[in-house]
């Protein structure tokens, strides 16, 4: 439960753009309006910030727009969904838990899927070397580790004109997967 509300506790203050811990409740107690309605909160600050959060029996849900423009939202839980124009598949068999997808003013894009499931992790591995060539992501740099029959593989791999990919695959002894994608510039 303390990993949970320190998760909500970061989404919020990323969300609200706060940069230290303690400023969030501030920032939320000064802001000019928050409404509370069933089950989600809007917030809108007096230099015209928003942030929104949604509860819904299957996730949560923390989005905001900055006074410059920028964006951000992010997902927790089964309702979660890959990002519109999220550029890497997620392979079959494994179930999207969390997802986050922000701009800045200029629409430069920062993408984020989290996905489990059991697959074995060789196969996890070369599916996603294979995702990062189509998009023309040919410096692809591996680097593999291994403990207790638990093995973790990171991908990493940019284009040179400013798109990226970084990719974590972990795989538990019990056959467990988590994979981490994270995009920018696509």
């Amino acid at each position: 439960m303390r990993t949970f509300i320190a998760t909500v506790a970061a989404c919020f203050v990323i969300v609200t753009g706060c940069r230290k811990p303690g400023e969030a409740a501030r920032a939320a107690q000064e802001h000019d309006t928050a409404e509370t309605k069933g089950r989600h909160v809007d917030i809108e600050s007096d230099d015209g910030s928003t942030s929104h959060i949604r509860a819904a029996e299957n996730g949560l849900t923390f989005s905001g727009k900055d006074k410059d423009g920028s964006t951000g939202s992010m997902t927790f839980g089964a309702g979660a969904k890959v990002p519109d124009g999220f550029p890497i598949a997620v392979i079959s068999g494994l179930e999207v838990m969390t997802s986050s997808s922000s701009s800045d003013p200029q629409g430069q894009k920062t993408q984020l899927v989290m996905a489990t499931g059991r697959k074995r992790h060789a196969d996890v591995v070369t599916f996603y070397e294979a995702e990062l060539k189509k998009l023309g992501l040919q410096n692809v740099q591996r680097s593999d580790a291994s403990s207790s029959g638990d093995q973790t593989t990171l991908l990493l791999s940019d284009d040179g004109r400013g798109r990226s990919a970084s990719l974590q695959i972990s795989t538990l002894a019990d056959g467990q997967s988590t994979v981490t994608l994270s995009v920018s510039g696509f």
